[in-house]
């Protein structure tokens, strides 16, 4: 099983904390496996074990989102419990009990956004059959900043 990293909602990931300058996070990580700017013009994105785990700054150099991609080399968690190695319909169903995801997100099926959390559960595709494996499962989670999922953000 992979690499366990538990993911703490407006505090970060594992050792890297939402807030942290890059400079902080090249000495937890060490050198970053690639650097680049997701969006041109944007703040540059630093990425660890491949582009498993992203590490985003905002304009100040300090980290805004942490985006942990799967299945890979780790195994994102939330209060212990797998986020992207469950059945994605359970993890739904067990994130009910933590807090409401926007029904409004114009992705949803796709993404779960729960905003008061300021975390994201992503797929590429809505199962839609028994062929659609790639979908029963999430493929990333991502957890942000306080308000980085709030109106009129970027995120």
């Amino acid at each position: 099983m992979p690499q366990g990293v538990e993911v703490e909602p407006h505090v970060g990931a594992g050792p890297i904390k939402l807030g942290l300058s890059r400079e902080e996070v090249r000495k937890v990580m060490g050198a970053p496996f690639r650097t680049y700017a997701k969006v041109p013009g944007e703040p540059l994105t630093d990425t660890y074990f491949g582009t498993d785990l992203q590490v985003c700054y905002d304009a100040t150099d300090r980290v805004e989102y942490i985006e942990l991609n799967g299945p890979g080399s780790i195994n994102p968690t939330l209060r212990g419990r797998t986020l992207l190695f469950a059945p994605a319909q359970e993890v739904i169903e067990w994130m009910r009990g933590i807090s409401d995801f926007d029904s409004d997100d114009p992705e949803l099926g796709h993404s779960y956004v729960y905003p008061a959390l300021d975390l994201s559960l992503w797929r590429p595709i809505v199962p839609e059959g028994p062929e659609d494996v790639e979908g029963l499962t999430f493929r990333s989670v991502g957890v942000g900043r306080l308000g980085y999922y709030s109106k009129g953000s970027s995120g």
